[in-house]
């Protein structure tokens, strides 16, 4: 059975093997690098090496660049930010789980994920997504920004649904998407870019003890980082630590982690700078989320939405997702987030206190 150090390392030694073939490797599916992750194998209770590509031709090729190395390869198709949807929603309260976006007519709707203040400011501000704050592939986001409740798509609108204003988000991502090589960028940045972003609340919303109230009381007791799930992996597999969200279509769903310290490609469309580009970058140890029964644990529109355990904790920022995974590519959507206290320390935040 391999420790996490060993599974972490030999998950570098596939990629640096993965990454070899990729000097040479530019057309179709070869070019698209694969996600690597450790995943939780619930029969044998242990780490295992997972690569997850985007369809038959990238697994026949990763399994000839692999040779006799004996690793899963999944099929799960390409890795989407969850944003672009149909779905309309009905939760127009200031809560976990609210449809929320910015203020234009061509806005992407998403998720208020949970209520945070900044290190040292009282200000109550909520967290989400910065692909739903900001546009991210027209590369516009500036720190006053209307945000609305609900969401454009749901029937908000600027003279009647304002309720904050954008106060942050990780500037390098949209730095990094707009440069020209997606594949390895976070290999490059310390500490790793996330996907995630805060709002100011105006102050005409429910006060702060009301908000933190409802918020500590009924939900979130603190954050679980990165070692904890490790810890829990190790004593009880894992199993028997279901995780939760309130999403903007879905709502309330229960999932089981499936991966671990996922390396993978999220695509947010192709219409980069309006010009039709593809538009992706390739995020650092991800987790990864299944429904039960094979039900989805998260759908497009979901984008933003606050992951947390049975005891209150949260422990990841829902990001996007895979509509298919499995070997064949024929078994139940996979959910990407990412982890929460890298987050929370990149934003400079923490749950609100009264």
């Amino acid at each position: 059975m391999m420790n996490l150090k060993e599974a972490k390392e030999k998950k570098k030694y596939i990629s640096d093997i993965i990454a070899s073939g990729f000097v040479v490797a530019h057309n179709s599916s070869h070019d698209i690098f694969p996600g690597i992750g450790l995943k939780l194998n619930y029969d044998k209770n242990e780490l295992e090496v997972v690569i997850h590509v985007i369809d038959e031709n990238q697994r026949h090729y990763i399994k000839k660049s692999l040779g006799k190395e004996d690793i899963d390869i999944e099929i799960t198709g390409l890795a989407y930010a969850y944003a672009d949807s149909t779905n309309r929603c009905s939760q127009h309260s200031l809560s976990m789980g609210a449809s929320i976006s910015r203020s234009e007519a061509t806005s992407q709707p998403g998720t208020l994920g949970c209520f945070v203040q900044k290190q040292n400011d009282p200000s109550l501000m909520i967290l989400s997504n910065a692909h739903i704050l900001c546009d991210i592939t027209g590369n516009r986001g500036n720190i006053g920004d209307n945000i609305l409740l609900p969401a454009w798509r749901d029937g908000g609108n600027p003279d009647n649904h304002l309720i904050a204003t954008l106060a942050g988000f990780d500037e390098r991502l949209m730095e990094a998407i707009h440069g020209h090589n997606h594949r390895f960028d976070n290999e490059n940045h310390n500490p790793p870019i996330v996907d995630a972003g805060i709002a100011r609340l105006c102050d005409n919303q429910r006060s702060r003890e009301e908000i933190n109230r409802i918020h500590n009381d009924r939900y979130l007791q603190g954050i679980r980082d990165q070692d904890y799930l490790i810890q829990v992996f190790g004593e009880l597999g894992l199993a028997n630590y279901p995780v939760f969200k309130f999403g903007r279509v879905t709502g309330l769903t229960q999932g089981r982690i499936n991966t671990i310290q996922e390396d993978r490609a999220i695509h947010y469309g192709l219409n980069l700078n309006n010009e039709g580009q593809t538009c992706s970058y390739r995020f650092s140890e991800m987790i990864l989320i299944e429904g039960e029964e094979e039900e989805p644990f998260s759908r497009s529109g979901d984008s933003g939405s606050l992951i947390y355990d049975s005891e209150g904790y949260a422990i990841a920022l829902l990001l996007g997702g895979v509509r298919r995974s499995s070997k064949n590519g024929n078994g139940p959507p996979l959910t990407f987030a990412l982890p929460i206290d890298r987050v929370f320390d990149i934003l400079n935040i923490r749950l609100p206190s009264l």
